[in-house]
């Protein structure tokens, strides 16, 4: 019937989530599956809330999905295995790549930071502008109803000897919380950050979890540098206009 939906059998790893099954509408194209993707996955503490933050590869391969053609046209064999890959993000000048995954979660509405330079600032944009250091704040607490009792630059990770540390910038008070409850003050003497550890911001009461991937598993999830993106997504599109032409002829 020409008015019956069709649909594809999937299995799209998230993360540390692997294959997991989805249904999904031939009809829709990849960028509406991420955006369903990050609204039904809101639990993964890795993933943010901005879908457009992320595209589906191939899992054999890691080349991107056309995001202009529909799901049903782009020779997806049922369950086909894809993964759910971050864009890779603009280093702002001066900054350096981070060898590792970093999020930070923020513990009361579970908004996800994902940090991808260092050093990576935390603190308040409004207000860093008029000092030209927008480009460095990875963290904008400004949003947040406490906000303003942020520092404009509070915090600073970045990498050392292989370790995560932190120091505060401003003689704005702070603590890591261990996962075992022990509270560490944050000074200007750098001090080392572990996976699940809390910072708080004491005037604020903003907490922020740790979330750590090596950069082993960061290869793993088959992530791709810019050129590489554009070329697999190229290779793709023109495949999808060979099997179009097939299809006509």
């Amino acid at each position: 019937m020409s008015g019956s939906q069709v649909y594809l059998e999937l299995l799209i790893d998230i993360f540390d989530r692997a294959e997991q099954p989805a249904r999904v509408l031939a009809k829709i194209k990849p960028p509406q599956l991420v955006e369903a993707i990050v609204q039904e996955f809101r639990d993964v503490e890795y993933l943010t809330d901005d879908p457009t933050q992320y595209y589906l590869a191939r899992a054999g391969d890691g080349a991107p999905l056309d995001d202009s053609i529909e799901l049903g046209r782009q020779r997806l064999a049922p369950r086909t295995r894809l993964v759910l890959c971050e864009y890779p993000a603009a280093i702002p000048e001066g900054a350096l790549p981070s060898s590792w995954r970093i999020y930070l979660r923020e513990q009361s509405l579970g908004k996800v930071y994902r940090l991808t330079w260092q050093p990576a600032i935390i603190g308040r944009r409004v207000g860093s502008e008029t000092y030209g250091e927008t480009q460095q704040i990875a963290v904008d607490l400004q949003p947040f109803p406490t906000g303003l009792r942020v520092s404009r630059r509070h915090l600073s990770l970045s990498e050392s000897d292989g370790e995560l540390i932190i120091a505060n910038l401003s003689n704005n008070p702070a603590f890591i919380q261990r996962a075992d409850g022990v509270q560490v003050p944050i000074e200007a003497d750098k001090i080392p950050l572990l996976a699940g550890d809390k910072i708080l911001l004491e005037r604020s009461q903003i907490a922020l979890k740790v979330l750590l991937l090596s950069g082993a598993e960061q290869s793993a999830q088959g992530d791709l540098t810019a050129t590489e993106a554009g070329q697999a997504t190229t290779i793709a599109s023109q495949a999808a206009a060979e099997a179009e032409a097939a299809t006509d002829n």
